[in-house]
């Protein structure tokens, strides 16, 4: 043991360290547009607050309840801000620790160091990984593996030696495992799995649970049963895991209620119940397949409609390996465990429930990708064993096979590191990818290369021409260019899709108002406000387009909501000050409150916002002090010229006049 020990230490040294030179770049990476901006959202980037707290464990947000993984990026943005590189290297500091965990746990399980170390190393390295390691939203499959591995660290604890103290353990952590992810629901089954192999406690059809000694690390180990424990049959097994199955039960009704509520499970007559079995069985070979041969992997796999052949082809090879597995139960036990650990462990992301629209996604091997590599590091090595090869050829086409993975990691890694490689990188291992055309159209329009981006957007329309994000972007996109005419028919065009799509009623709203057609406008932000009633944007939306009907009362209690719900709202502060500055009728009017909010507002924006300063400008002259109404309209003039809006500069220096005949402005 001493020497299994310094063995074991070696090992897991070496592999930090490998991880960490591996994964080194990504502290250079930046956020994507694919889900980081809505898992590092507004409410997490004030950190672990209550607010925040009481958020995670009440939210739908995103269709998952997963309150530790909320609170795991509240973290990160307690202690780092929105620095991305900081929260890669969480991400990849889990996986790190998941990779020791999945070694330790498997040497305890099975007493073969060398082999768990094999095993530990590919799920280290694998590209298959990846992006579950470089994608900061995926923070939720690091984070649930952290307490699937520690699950069954505590279950062996209690197989040991049972106590109610151990049981509680391994229970605690599964619950702690579903709310980071409940991908962990299949976790009682594997547990039986392992209860067969290598535990050996279970008596299945007559087929008792394989035993046998180790034989040594010299020739790789070999699986080892607890001596003293004792046989089951299925049942007491099952029984003995009912509060396990219990929080599987009560997580998967959690799931699918919030994922219905937030749109993303497709109905049947979207996906009907065939296509969906086809998915499965083609999704569950696809990833055999590339993890064999791990190229063309991206971001996102477009679902397509699979043709007869090859989901027979598909079907009939699972079938084979699983009959292969079955055949060998006797004298390769750990082949059936693998093989049902890998298969088990998709079911619930294989899309028999179809969440998205993606056919599969790399990210979703991360958990089952350890059972399929138990059933080969452990085949080969018995193989070896039989024919004699000399361990240290082993050993070397061990460590080649990693280091080729890690290198084809090393290559797919360089592709996160911003959205625009990410999303050119899908399209060319893709077709009639429009999640990537999408992503990429909104990656060039930050970048101000609007053209370029326009026309991702019209291919991702091809494709998908329901598609209401590439509508409302284009909206955003014409709205930006000023053509207000086509910017409202895509917006009505992405409502026409998702009639409760907010952000596009919201925008065909502002576009309405920048048309002068104020009480379609209106009539929209209503119906918004119905959805979500405390949105400050759209009170203060409201607010304005209740101006332009000349309704200052109405419009100033709009305003006034949102500045409620937001305090900080800089917008908002400036439309109240303005109303109370500008309104025609006398009993609206407070220039004095209008002042000290005007005030704050160029607080908020630390005196660089032309608009808002000529808000305080015009709340000054309605106390009567154009002294100072004039030398800050003079500034928000000389402000807005610098930085290129005319159109303020000009309506700067009309109201600078006004205030310099000693009128007060109003709104008429």
């Amino acid at each position: 043991m001493p020497n299994n020990r310094r063995s074991f230490v070696s090992i897991a040294v070496g592999l930090v360290v490998a991880i960490v030179a591996a994964y080194s770049a990504v502290g250079t990476f930046d956020f994507t547009n694919y889900d980081d901006p809505d898992y590092v959202c507004e409410t997490v980037q004030h950190g672990l607050t209550l607010d925040g707290i009481r958020w995670a464990f009440t939210t739908n947000f995103m269709g998952n309840w997963h309150p530790l993984t909320w609170l795991s990026h509240m973290f990160d943005c307690q202690l780092f801000g929105l620095n991305p590189g900081a929260h890669h290297w969480i991400n990849v500091a889990l996986h790190a620790l998941n990779t020791l965990l999945l070694l330790w746990v498997l040497w305890q399980y099975t007493g073969a160091l060398e082999r768990s170390a094999f095993v530990a190393a590919l799920f280290a390295f694998h590209p298959l990984h990846v992006e579950s390691v470089a994608w900061i939203a995926e923070r939720k499959d690091v984070l649930s593996t952290l307490f699937w591995l520690l699950t069954m660290w505590a279950w062996l604890r209690y197989v040991q030696a049972r106590s109610v103290q151990r049981y509680l353990l391994a229970l605690l952590f599964f619950a702690l495992g579903l709310m980071s992810k409940p991908m962990l629901v299949t976790l009682p089954f594997v547990l039986l799995l392992l209860d067969y192999w290598p535990l050996g406690r279970m008596d299945l059809a007559g087929i008792p649970s394989p035993g046998g000694e180790g034989q040594g690390e010299g020739d790789f180990g070999s699986n080892v049963r607890l001596g003293h424990a004792q046989r089951f049959r299925l049942l007491p097994l099952i029984f003995e895991k009912i509060p396990f199955f219990f929080l599987t039960a009560v997580s998967c009704v959690i799931t699918f209620i919030v994922q219905k509520q937030g749109g993303a499970v497709a109905a049947l007559e979207h996906v009907s119940v065939g296509a969906r079995f086809a998915n499965a069985v083609v999704a569950c070979v696809a990833y055999l397949g590339k993890t064999i041969l791990p190229d063309n992997l991206a971001v996102f796999y477009p679902r397509a409609d699979w043709p007869a052949w090859q989901v027979a082809g598909a079907a009939i090879l699972l079938v084979v390996i699983s009959a292969i597995c079955i055949a060998f139960l006797r004298r390769a036990p750990y082949l059936l465990t693998g093989w049902l650990w890998y298969l088990g462990t998709l079911v619930p992301v294989i899309g028999l429930v179809q969440v998205g629209d993606q056919a599969y996604a790399d990210r979703y091997t991360y958990v089952p990708l350890i059972g399929l590599f138990i059933a080969i590091v452990w085949a080969v090595a018995d193989i070896a064993k039989a024919l004699r090869w000399p361990v240290a050829v082993m050993r070397g086409i061990g460590i080649t096979a990693v280091a080729i993975c890690a290198v084809i990691s090393a290559f797919q890694l360089s592709h996160w590191r911003d959205s625009e490689m990410l999303f050119r990188h899908a399209l060319a291992v893709t077709s009639r990818n429009y999640i990537a055309h999408y992503n990429l159209g909104q990656a060039l329009s930050v970048q101000g290369r609007i053209d370029e981006a326009i026309e991702h957007y019209y291919a991702a329309l091809q494709i998908k021409p329901d598609h209401e994000g590439a509508h409302n972007n284009l909206g955003l996109t014409f709205a930006l260019l000023g053509q207000w005419p086509k910017a409202t028919n895509h917006y009505a065009k992405a409502l026409a899709a998702v009639p409760d799509d907010v952000a596009a009623r919201f925008n065909l709203a502002i576009a309405q108002l920048a048309l002068g057609d104020a009480t379609n406008s209106l009539e929209n932000l209503r119906y918004a406000l119905k959805i979500r009633p405390q949105d400050p944007l759209l009170h203060k939306a409201m607010g304005d387009a209740l101006m332009a009907l000349r309704k200052a009362p109405e419009a100033l209690a709009s305003y006034r909501k949102a500045a409620g719900l937001n305090p900080d709202h800089a917008e908002a502060l400036d439309r109240i000050a303005w109303v109370l500055s500008t309104a025609p009728e006398a009993s609206v009017r407070n220039g004095k409150e209008a002042v000290q909010l005007a005030e704050r507002g160029c607080q908020l924006t630390k005196y660089q916002q032309p608009i808002i300063l000529l808000t305080l400008a015009t709340a000054c002259a309605e106390t009567g002090d154009f002294k100072r109404a004039v030398e800050i309209a003079r500034k928000a003039e000389t402000l807005a010229i610098q930085q290129g809006d005319r159109f303020v500069g000009e309506r700067a220096h009309q109201l600078r006049q006004e205030f310099e005949q000693n009128q007060p402005h109003r709104e008429l």
